[in-house]
């Protein structure tokens, strides 16, 4: 791992336990601005971002042009603050990549990061880019082929009620047969009662962030399998939104926004995407198990398979009740004992 220079001093940082703070960066009013040449996180190592209570947004690029890979904790010790991470050469998570955040958390292969006052702060012209006072709007893709973000045998989560995003060119979240069923907990997305979004651009476009609305070229694929787990449920339920391509959800994985306390919910899952594929058992729900309701469900695709078992449920096993299932398609495929309620 190493700064670039272009915001601090220009640094090597090794070692098991790797503090990165505020003076390695800038600051803009409640945005504090890092810049990489290389990071990543090593199997066993800690790296922690640090800095004055008040800030709202730890904001790391990496401008070298190779990949991320992280595979230890990824630690911010700012209270409240939100990290992002802005990698255009790609970004895995390895099975031992964990989060210990403050705040909510997000990671893009975008090329640049867009604000709510116009300015861009960008992983490919970083001599171009302002550094801005205002809050982060949405991630910017400029090139053909955007990388991936790969999350491989990972359990990423945030605390309750903070938001966890993902967007790249592709997004893959893989348990390999180690998940819930097997009891080896692995390949999860977790932001308990709060808000998941996975967004895969194939090109050109935007991802907002506060909504996860995609606009441009839309066509990477978004693939759960082997007991893969993404999951907003708690108080409330939380809310799931998912822009892509095509979504493909196999191995007995499953998108779960399910209420288990006493709000009502206020959210649920959006699913937009050119071909939605549930197979081998696979489960997209939004069910009640308290006494509060559950959160709507909305999938729009052009054409939606449910297989082998697979379904799509708003049922209540509580004393709240079950919301309505929204399903838009050109061509429906129920194959196998599938039974969307």
């Amino acid at each position: 791992m190493a700064t670039d220079g272009t915001l601090g001093p220009r640094l090597r940082l090794a070692g098991p336990e790797v503090t990165i703070p505020a003076r390695l960066g800038q600051t803009r009013g409640k945005n504090l601005f890092h810049s990489f040449a290389r990071f990543g996180v090593e199997e066993g190592q800690r790296v922690t971002f640090t800095g004055p209570s008040g800030l709202r947004n730890i904001i790391g690029r990496v401008t070298g042009g190779a990949p991320s890979t992280i595979d230890g904790t990824l630690r911010s010790k700012v209270p409240g603050a939100d990290l992002w991470l802005l990698n255009p050469a790609g970004i895995l998570f390895g099975p031992d990549a964990r989060l210990a955040v403050q705040g909510s958390f997000h990671a893009s292969t975008a090329d640049e990061l867009r604000f709510a006052d116009g300015a861009v702060f960008s992983a490919r012209a970083p001599g171009g880019s302002v550094l801005s006072v205002a809050a982060p709007q949405a991630f910017g893709f400029l090139g053909a082929r955007p990388a991936p973000v790969t999350v491989d045998r990972s359990v990423l989560a945030v605390p309750e009620g903070k938001a966890l995003s993902l967007t790249g060119g592709n997004v893959t979240v893989t348990a390999r047969n180690q998940g819930a069923a097997s009891g080896n907990l692995a390949g999860i997305l977790q932001a308990e009662a709060g808000r998941v979004t996975l967004a895969a651009l194939g090109g050109p476009g935007a991802v907002a962030v506060a909504t996860g609305r995609a606009t441009g070229a839309v066509s990477g694929a978004v693939h759960l399998s082997g007991e893969a787990v993404v999951t907003a449920s708690g108080d409330g339920g939380g809310t799931i939104r998912i822009r892509a391509g095509r979504l493909v959800v196999e191995d007995r994985s499953s998108i779960l926004a399910d209420n288990v306390g006493g709000t009502n919910a206020r959210g649920g899952i959006t699913v937009t995407a050119d071909t939605l594929d549930l197979n081998n058992d696979s489960a997209v729900t939004s069910d009640v198990l308290g006494i509060g309701n559950a959160g709507r469900v909305e999938l729009r695709a052009r054409t939606v398979r449910i297989r082998n078992g697979s379904y799509i449920s708003s049922s209540s096993f509580g004393l709240g009740n079950a919301a309505d299932i929204t399903l838009m398609a050109d061509h429906l495929i129920i194959d196998g004992n599938g039974n969307p309620d």
